[in-house]
């Protein structure tokens, strides 16, 4: 009884400790015929499992071009 006890908080300790806070750190940048602007914002994801963090904070950098109008934006997951 006492190892199946034990088992049992171990495994709720693991499955506990798997939920961190993490940042996601993102740069949006955009340009035209009269100039740029790029602006930096951070989020912050509480309290949750990495995979849950990554669909919150899509890491990618996504440009999209206009005419003469480019944006793009790129964000990165830390804890």
């Amino acid at each position: 009884m006492k190892k199946i006890f034990l088992i049992a908080v171990l495994g709720v300790l693991t499955l506990a400790s798997c939920k961190k806070d993490y940042s996601c750190s993102c740069t949006y940048t955009y340009s035209g015929p009269f100039g740029s602007n790029t602006t930096i914002y951070t989020k912050t994801i509480q309290e949750a499992s990495k995979k849950q963090a990554s669909y919150a904070c899509v890491e990618a950098k996504i440009t999209e071009v206009d005419g003469d109008y480019t944006s793009t934006e790129e964000c990165k997951l830390s804890k």
